[in-house]
């Protein structure tokens, strides 16, 4: 079936560039794009304002980012409590919340059927002693407390791209074409799968060519055109209301809903624009910027502060945009003892901002 769908994608791809004799490979990609204007599922999406960003997959071991290299055996979370996750961001007030299923080690948190290299896939929880489907634990707490759920999934895999390191991968600009094939495999059996997921938040775009990002942002807004799509591009960093983002992007253009920023790199000086101009065309997008609350992340030694998060709020909501913010479970699979203190107090100033927004409407 997939091989079906992506003929026929290339065969797209073919006439696109036949009937245009001018256009070349690099103006990808030729294939949906964001919206014009705003949309339901867009206005949805804003409306959350407030996210809890779940980095367990990377902590998984203990240490972080990791290589596929470390062993399943090395999996092991003893405390496993995926409803205490979730639970957390709806009492700190959050609507929605994004789990890494996948991260650049390539471990998967569900039992991945997907063949690799011809063979069956062994490097997800079904192949551990810990067999539990994280991602079914995750939505179903999702709906349990009414959380907007989404997806995490990383294009730079060191497991199924052995043959680069990691660091390669971050600039690789091209993913071989097995670990190409490898995660679109992956990211329609999530879909088809766990169709509950409103949200693909893609990190390391900049693995993959504008036609590999092009083509896995169609295949996610095909399969359910409600799909909202981030690339990870770091595209608002140091903005002040420009509406030419995507013109200025230092690897063209990264087909995403999202604008957005992270805590490695600059906020925007001001209001991100929602406009965004590429190639004569208007698009419509959301914007989103995600931190920390906690120490280890991104090199920071030691975490915020209660009035430090509320500040960093205030300034992403004036920008425009939500607040993703990264609170990661052990590798035990508990949260960190404090932070649903910390994020609760945090909501008690929230909450009087946010209404002081509505008024100023």
């Amino acid at each position: 079936m997939s091989m079906t769908r992506y003929g026929i994608f290339a065969l797209f791809v073919a006439s696109i560039l036949a009937a245009d004799p001018s256009a070349k490979e690099t103006d990808a990609p030729v294939t949906m794009l964001p919206d014009e204007k705003e949309t339901p599922r867009l206005t949805k999406w804003m409306s959350y304002r407030y996210g809890l960003f779940i980095h367990f997959n990377n902590n998984i071991y203990g240490k972080g980012q990791h290589p596929g290299s470390l062993p399943v055996s090395a999996y092991k979370p003893v405390k496993l409590d995926v409803d205490s996750w979730v639970r957390m961001g709806k009492d700190a007030g959050m609507k929605y919340a994004v789990l890494t299923v996948k991260h650049d080690g390539g471990f998967c948190l569900w039992d991945s059927k997907v063949k690799l290299q011809g063979k069956e896939f062994e490097y997800d929880v079904a192949a551990s002693e810990y067999k539990t489907d994280v991602v079914r634990a995750f939505l179903d707490a999702c709906a349990k407390y009414e959380i907007a759920p989404g997806f995490y999934y990383s294009l730079a895999d060191t497991y199924a791209n052995r043959k680069q390191q990691l660091r390669a991968q971050f600039k690789a600009y091209e993913m071989p074409n097995e670990a190409f094939e490898h995660a679109k495999s992956q990211l329609l059996e999530l879909m088809t799968r766990y169709p509950e997921c409103e949200y693909y938040w893609l990190d390391v775009p900049r693995a993959a060519t504008l036609m590999q990002q092009g083509e896995i942002y169609d295949l996610i807004r095909r399969t359910n055109p409600n799909h909202v799509v981030l690339m990870n591009s770091h595209i608002a960093a140091g903005t002040d209301g420009e509406q030419d983002l995507w013109e200025k992007q230092e690897h063209g253009l990264y087909p995403s809903d999202v604008l957005n920023s992270e805590a490695a790199h600059t906020l925007p000086k001001g209001t991100v624009s929602k406009v965004q101009n590429w190639k004569g065309k208007k698009l419509f997008h959301g914007y989103e910027h995600c931190d920390i609350a906690g120490a280890g992340w991104f090199k920071t030694k030691k975490g915020k502060s209660v009035s430090e998060l509320f500040a960093l709020y205030k300034r992403v909501r004036v920008a425009g945009g939500n607040l993703l913010l990264n609170v990661g479970p052990t590798a035990d699979g508990t949260m960190p003892g404090g932070f649903g203190k910390k994020l609760k107090e945090l909501r008690k100033l929230i909450e009087p901002f946010e209404e002081s927004l509505r008024k100023r409407e």
